[in-house]
């Protein structure tokens, strides 16, 4: 397959940048991840996993993103036993060969990878569109989950003002004199984003070179139907971002609370959506407690170096 200059630009930088981001989880005391290509009907996609004790993690990022976006968490998940995927169609290492339609076509896609990485039974975790897909994935496949862990998940009506807002200031605070930029990326709770390239520059050039709209099956002004979270049965964790800019906390809690059985909910007060990249101790600490206390083989002790 011909790749173009742009296309092999990002290749370039997703490379880079998933070395560097490996080389640091190794100084944290994490195993070397194992990459594996997982070849599905809607193409190949990219996973990584690092061996440890318990159910497995399996890991998906929000929209336009790839597993960069989980490296500051994954040093707080060290001996654990964690996979991350890179969806297809968004700008990481998977190759998508045909189109995605449909919510049921990337539940599918999601059922197919898993099967073919191997765990029966494993704990789903999902930042923004990636507890989007998540939820999708539990009403339909809840009896492979232990547990669902949606970190402030993309199932609310979104605020588009406030996320196109955000990401104009994320981007002019790059360009500011480096100590204001600290001081105000401090303030937005930014700072990964805008101080990381590797969590930057791969997306940024996505967002500029390639087709990123938001997939037409995820509409904005009803993203999650009720019955989808209706279905729901396995244990759920939510944790909410308090100054979310993706959308009404509040309105997104209510729906939760009404609609999904097993659920444990919080929200961490200052942080913004992107809060497992800003906020990932915070996150680890409410995250992994409700782990080790699951009924069964989910709440097996873990062994952290």
């Amino acid at each position: 397959m011909e790749v173009g200059p742009a296309e092999e630009t990002f290749r370039k930088l997703y490379e880079d940048a998933s070395a560097s981001m490996a080389r640091e989880l190794e100084q944290a005391g994490l195993p070397t991840a194992e990459v594996i290509d997982v070849e599905t009907a809607f193409g190949m996609t990219r996973c990584r996993h690092w061996p440890g004790a318990g159910e497995p993690l399996v890991l998906l990022h929000g929209h336009n993103g790839s597993w960069l976006s989980w490296g500051p968490l994954l040093s707080e998940l060290r001996g654990r036993n964690v996979y991350t995927l890179d969806t297809v169609g968004e700008p990481g290492g998977s190759i998508q060969t045909l189109p995605i339609t449909t919510a049921s076509n990337l539940t599918t896609w999601l059922q197919s990878t898993l099967a073919s990485l191997g765990p029966s039974r494993f704990s789903l975790v999902g930042m923004s569109y990636g507890g989007w897909i998540g939820v999708h994935y539990a009403a339909s496949y809840g009896d492979t989950l232990s547990s669902l862990v949606l970190l402030d998940p993309a199932i609310g009506i979104v605020t588009m003002k406030r996320v196109l807002r955000q990401g104009v200031l994320v981007g002019l605070t790059q360009i500011l004199p480096p100590p204001l930029r600290r001081s105000v990326a401090r303030r937005m709770d930014a700072e990964p984003l805008v101080f990381d390239e590797r969590l930057r520059r791969g997306p940024a050039l996505a967002f500029r070179k390639f087709d990123r709209r938001i997939p037409t099956y995820a509409k904005l002004e009803d993203p999650t139907p009720e019955a989808v979270l209706a279905q729901i049965a396995v244990p759920t964790l939510i944790v909410l971002a308090g100054r979310s800019e993706l959308h009404d906390v509040g309105a997104v809690a209510d729906k939760a609370r009404r609609l999904i059985r097993n659920l444990e909910l919080t929200t961490v007060d200052e942080a913004s959506h992107a809060l497992p990249v800003t906020k990932p101790k915070a996150v680890a600490d409410i995250m992994l407690p409700f782990l080790d206390n699951l009924p069964g083989p989910a709440g097996t002790e873990h062994v952290t170096t």
